[in-house]
């Protein structure tokens, strides 16, 4: 009696291996082409921009020390990562072939700067609650396409859940209506 030969059999590995490269062939077909190394470049410039602008902002604000930090310690650090790894890309950019040419659905890194400056504008006027809710609510409804029960209920959720860490526990001095 001869046994089957394990090494031949098809296993659930070959399976999986299967499944993975129709999924990656499948990812690759809905993918927006590419944008090219001019873009790339312009995407790692815009980057710069921002964190030189993000540093510069901090940096008025005052470092302080490490061991009494000032109010821009941590986001000039952050800038400079930015910095940093924008610098990395624009050396490298012309090489890589991640990014992509703008789209419809580009437009909706757009209208989520938008809002997010909006929030940042009413804030001081307003206060944190109502800018706050209505970015959460815009962010999942129109542009995460939650359904309108569940985008009203985690805005109202989330914000009150960040009144009571932020504003009662912590006592963080946030511009408030209420």
């Amino acid at each position: 009696m001869s046994m089957p030969d394990p090494a031949r059999a098809p296993g659930p590995l070959d399976d999986v291996a299967v499944e993975t490269g129709r999924i990656q062939a499948e990812l690759d077909e809905s993918r927006p082409p590419h944008a090219g190394p001019v873009s790339q470049i312009a995407a790692a410039l815009a980057g710069l921009c921002a964190g030189i602008f993000g540093a510069a902002g901090s940096y008025a604000l005052g470092l302080g020390s490490l061991t009494q930090p000032g109010p821009g310690l941590w986001p000039f650090a952050i800038s400079v990562v930015i910095v940093v790894l924008s610098a990395a890309l624009v050396a490298a950019g012309r090489r890589l072939e991640d990014a992509e040419r703008f789209s419809k659905a580009s437009l909706l890194t757009l209208v989520a700067l938008v809002t997010l400056v909006l929030l940042a504008a009413l804030l001081p006027v307003i206060g944190f609650e109502i800018p706050s809710l209505l970015l959460m609510f815009v962010w999942l409804r129109w542009l995460g396409k939650e359904s309108w029960l569940s985008s009203i209920v985690i805005s109202v959720c989330t914000v009150a859940a960040f009144y009571v860490l932020f504003v009662l526990l912590l006592q963080v001095p946030l511009p408030r209506l209420i």
